[in-house]
């Protein structure tokens, strides 16, 4: 298994991640440059003005279609957003090793910076843990990682459930990629768990832990995952901006 995890760590991963930061600046460098991309920021008031009209107009962005979802489908609406999005996306950035392998080498500082915010393994939560400085201090003790990877995985469940459910019924039409994405995810939390709790060979199941995750960053821009990597956050700082100019 040296093998793949060589080719994963070291190939595959810096691959995977060149494409999504290239990815990223392109989205931003596409607003920036192109005229029917870039909104224009309403003029005729003061700047503190017009940028609190767009932190007004970005949050409503933001907080208007997550309340439409919620009234419409609020199972839906727990098991994607609340379950899955939200503890998928703080276990990716705050459990331990993976902000380790993520900022170690690249950003040593801000690894420093955010050292306080890393959320443990419950086994690891002890007398000790719970006496450090770090901002979450006894709420390790619910706050882990395993509970945020139950819950996301719960949510991914979920998700999965009802496109099965959306494929036996024909009510919404699902491609092919919808089930490429939601394997690759399953795949990643199974081996991820697997490697953090040792129930399969640590570095088998980190080799193949980081060959899944690293081909979850490939697939991303030709999938509905460019939603919210790419598209999510770009689209409401837009969408901010001329809710801004409707109001200012």
């Amino acid at each position: 298994m040296d093998s793949v995890f060589t080719i994963a760590m070291y190939y595959l991963a810096p691959a995977a991640l060149m494409l999504l930061i290239g990815g990223f600046a392109y989205k931003i460098a596409r607003v920036i440059t192109l005229p029917m991309a870039r909104p224009q920021i309403p003029k005729g008031r003061k700047l503190f003005f017009r940028f609190i009209d767009f932190v007004v107009g970005f949050i409503k962005a933001i907080l208007l279609p997550l309340y439409i979802n919620a009234v419409k489908g609020p199972i839906s609406f727990i098991g994607s957003f609340l379950l899955f999005h939200l503890c998928t996306i703080a276990l990716l950035l705050l459990f331990g090793p993976h902000m380790i392998a993520a900022l170690s080498t690249t950003f040593p500082w801000l690894l420093n910076f955010l050292s306080s915010l890393k959320i443990p393994l419950p086994h690891v939560v002890t007398q000790a843990a719970l006496t450090d400085l770090t901002l979450w201090g006894p709420l390790d003790m619910l706050l882990n990682a395993d509970m945020l990877a139950v819950l996301g995985f719960t949510g991914l469940c979920m998700i999965i459930g009802y496109k099965i459910y959306y494929l036996a019924t024909k009510t919404v039409k699902c491609n092919l990629g919808d089930y490429i994405a939601l394997a690759l995810v399953f795949l990643a939390f199974i081996t991820g768990y697997g490697a953090a709790h040792k129930l399969m060979l640590y570095e088998e199941a980190l080799a193949w832990h980081i060959v899944f995750t690293s081909l979850i960053i490939l697939y991303i821009p030709f999938s509905k995952f460019s939603h919210p990597i790419y598209d999510y956050w770009v689209g409401k700082i837009v969408k901010g901006i001329k809710m801004s100019r409707k109001e200012g």
